[in-house]
């Protein structure tokens, strides 16, 4: 079995950005009958038929479920340049963060 992640950028980005998602659809040459799994939380509709024919897949079928996702807690903090690691130490803090998962994004690299 072969999984692809983020599956909708071969059909979107291809060759431009990163020219070896074009190279994909050999796997399915060279492996024949093997099964494809690809995942996508953001893939529009017009893409899932480039992608079937892209990956050279005859049978594909298609789940999809909602992007509502009452159990994940979205947030947007500002902060000031200066105090970052500060907010953050403080936001870490709380208690009802303490033990949870969490994602935090940045602007750039260098705020990173």
């Amino acid at each position: 079995m072969m999984v692809i992640d983020e599956v909708h950028c071969i059909s979107e980005w291809g060759s431009d950005f990163r020219p070896d998602y074009s190279k994909i659809c050999n796997i399915t040459k060279m492996f024949e009958g093997i099964r494809v799994l690809g995942m996508s939380a953001t893939i529009p509709p017009e893409a899932r038929d480039d992608l079937t024919y892209r990956l050279k897949i005859p049978l594909c079928y298609y789940f999809q479920s909602s992007s509502n996702r009452p159990n994940l807690k979205y947030e947007v903090l500002t902060t000031k340049q200066n105090d970052i690691c500060s907010d953050i130490c403080k936001y870490l803090g709380e208690k009802e963060l303490s033990e949870a998962p969490g994602i935090i994004y940045c602007q750039t690299i260098k705020s990173a």
